[in-house]
């Protein structure tokens, strides 16, 4: 009866050092996924970042080409416009977006699929 109980108090202390073990290695991945998460978080602001400089560039450049072509408010009012579109474009396709994720979170728990076979 001594060697079960000794065995039982053996498989209590591994199980209780795999637990620890476990824990340690939870822990030590989690803080690994939280600084990949910072790192990824600041470079994607700095592509951000780089993007509108470059979205600046674009839109001087698009004026200086255009200015010989048609008078400077000529070309101003040419970059705003089409700048204002190509957001009117973003914003609509963003509306649809929503519109597509409400429709997914409605009360209706019928999926579209369902209803087209309806």
């Amino acid at each position: 009866m001594r060697v079960l109980a000794e065995d039982i108090g053996a498989l209590a202390n591994d199980a209780l050092n795999y637990f620890d073990a476990e824990i340690a290695f939870q822990k030590t991945r989690a803080r690994l996924a939280g600084n990949r998460l910072v790192t990824a978080i600041a470079l994607g602001i700095v592509a951000l970042v780089l993007v509108l400089l470059a979205a600046v560039g674009l839109t001087i450049g698009l004026l200086i080409a255009l200015i010989p072509v048609v008078t400077a408010w000529g070309a101003t009012a040419i970059v705003v416009a089409i700048l204002l579109l190509l957001a009117w474009l973003c914003v609509r396709g963003a509306q649809r977006a929503m519109g597509s994720i409400k429709r997914a979170f409605a009360k209706d728990d019928a999926s579209p699929e369902d209803n087209a076979n309806a």
